[in-house]
């Protein structure tokens, strides 16, 4: 994993304790008997998905300028793809839709998640303590936010006007307003265990915000309010979500209708789409051991999977309705590993970004055309 220790997840398989049971008086589910019933399922997918030969997607490769990776974002309005080197770089690269290199920015310190919001990049400066930002139409860089105040900024959102963002170092979220301005550092949310939360919005739901808990075995998900004076407020708490529970979030996406959020965890062996409401499992997209990556399209008609392995394809791409991958990539390497949060599709869905990484050399930018 590229980014800080504190995020993501173990890839751990173990017969974990029932919390809600512990809580409720309800009876404890045993998590193993489950993982093989559900594990024969996903199973019998791969399986149909190898007969039937789900193609595997035209690739091209570009070398990027660090070897670790922090976050990806496409900037729709400008055609443009944005890759930053994670904690321990200070460089964010600009790319266009197509693959070609456009510019680099330097002195951006541990540059990981970013965020497309009226006009602007807004990067979590995990090592800078601060939020940097970028005109996306002129690609020029803006005054940076929160200099030295912010813990280990890591995870960013976007809701009720204001750009919100986790800490890695204590569990809080804080936010500044959509112009720079009202740094609020504590909007009144953190774990109990202070550890670091994924976050995910659209403009869908302007005032939603979900957070899933990177480093808990089992995880936390998370449905928020935000409001416009900086504070969030719990909507819903589920923990250990979903038939098998949840261990450890590699990475988040949300459909753009704002219906469903999707999580990719250290376990179970699938990505597992939950509705918006109440948390319960709508969909699996069968990957194999420990997800680390998904997105969904911006028509919401296709969800991007991906894994870290030595064995079998390291990416899908599946209907949004189907077990069974229409598209599926393998790195080839078992030295090359899918970087957590590393998938991105373009506006029109057709084309499909992953970043691998492998020690001690650059990561790789993979630009799959789904429609060839």
């Amino acid at each position: 994993m590229t980014g800080p220790a504190a995020c993501g997840g173990t890839g751990r398989r173990r017969r974990s304790i029932d919390r809600r049971a512990l809580m409720t008086g309800a009876p404890a589910v045993d998590h193993v008997t489950v993982h093989r019933r559900f594990g024969a399922t996903i199973l019998a997918a791969l399986v149909v998905a190898a007969l039937t030969g789900a193609a595997p997607a035209q690739a091209g490769t570009v070398a990027l300028p660090f070897e670790g990776f922090g976050g990806m974002t496409v900037d729709a309005a400008h055609a443009h793809l944005f890759v930053s080197g994670g904690p321990g770089s200070d460089q964010i690269a600009v790319y266009s839709l197509g693959g070609t290199f456009v510019k680099t920015f330097d002195h951006m310190p541990g540059a990981t998640d970013m965020v497309v919001h009226d006009g602007v990049l807004y990067v979590a400066l995990y090592d800078g303590a601060a939020i940097g930002r970028i005109d996306t139409a002129t690609l020029t860089r803006m005054t940076p936010v929160g200099l030295e105040t912010l813990l280990a900024p890591r995870y960013l959102a976007a809701a009720a006007g204001r750009i919100w963002v986790s800490s890695c170092a204590n569990g809080q979220v804080g936010s500044i307003a959509a112009d720079g301005t009202g740094l609020v550092l504590d909007s009144g949310f953190s774990g109990a265990s202070f550890q670091c939360y994924d976050l995910e919005s659209t403009p869908a739901k302007p005032r939603r915000v979900f957070a899933g808990e990177t480093v808990s075995d089992p995880t936390t998900l998370v449905k928020l309010r935000a409001s416009v004076r900086g504070t969030l407020s719990w909507r819903r708490t589920t923990f250990d979500p979903g038939v098998e529970g949840s261990h450890a979030v590699n990475d988040m996406a949300i459909r753009h209708d704002g219906a469903q959020v999707l999580l990719a965890c250290g376990t179970p062996d699938y990505v597992q789409a939950f509705g918006a409401a109440m948390f319960r499992t709508r969909h699996t997209y069968p990957t194999g051991p420990e997800p680390v990556a998904v997105d969904v399209s911006p028509d919401d008609a296709q969800v991007a999977a991906g894994r870290r392995g030595p064995d079998d394809p390291d990416v899908y791409v599946f209907p949004y309705r189907s077990q069974i991958p229409t598209f599926a990539y393998d790195f080839g390497s078992s030295s090359d590993q899918l970087a957590d949060e590393g998938l991105a599709f373009t506006p029109d869905g057709t084309v499909l970004f992953a970043v691998s990484v492998r020690e001690a050399v650059p990561a790789t930018l993979y630009r799959f055309d789904l429609a060839a």
